[in-house]
């Protein structure tokens, strides 16, 4: 994996590209920032989830200020919804709760509201048939599935890093009006 990336930066910036998507994670996100800035790029420089950290805004520094970011998760640690869960959190693991913290903490919530609604023995069978038909109101999104097994009502937040912090700008649905 490269480490320096002063020749894609130039090429970008010679390109006259307006925008740039950089799928991957924060940590190489960072050099590619802080090597765009230093190329003089001028454009929008967007990514997904897998960057969508704090540790992007502290690696990059100033070369992160507004780049976009797009999860299909919300941030607990600026939801109101997710309060209880985020002190909850910081006080267990003396941290922040990364990316999909609050995701696996309402999957395991759904799983345990699917399992008691079984009566009798719960069997992995029992488990994935109950799951099918969950229901549960967590604090990232309602969690229930569609006939083919996919999440209900998906939504997908956009993200800026701005005065040197990631702040949600809302959903692409609310933002596409």
């Amino acid at each position: 994996m490269t480490k320096d990336y002063s020749t894609i930066a130039q090429k970008v910036v010679s390109s006259g590209a307006d925008t740039v998507y950089y799928a991957g994670y924060y940590a190489e996100l960072a050099l590619f920032a802080k090597a765009l800035k230093a190329a003089g790029y001028k454009g929008n420089l967007a990514s997904g989830d897998g960057a969508n950290d704090d540790q992007l805004v502290t690696q990059a520094g100033a070369a992160a200020e507004g780049i976009y970011l797009t999860c299909p998760c919300n941030d607990a640690n600026v939801d109101p919804n997710a309060a209880d869960f985020l002190s909850a959190y910081k006080a267990k693991f003396n941290a922040n709760p990364g990316t999909y913290s609050p995701e696996a903490y309402d999957a395991t919530n759904a799983i345990i509201a699917a399992m008691k609604g079984i009566s009798g023995d719960i069997t992995r069978q029992s488990v994935a048939d109950a799951v099918k038909t969950v229901d549960y109101k967590g604090i990232t999104k309602q969690i229930k599935f569609e006939s083919n097994g996919e999440v209900a009502g998906k939504v997908i937040f956009v993200y800026q890093v701005k005065d040197g912090k990631r702040a949600v700008l809302g959903t692409t649905s609310e933002l596409a009006k």
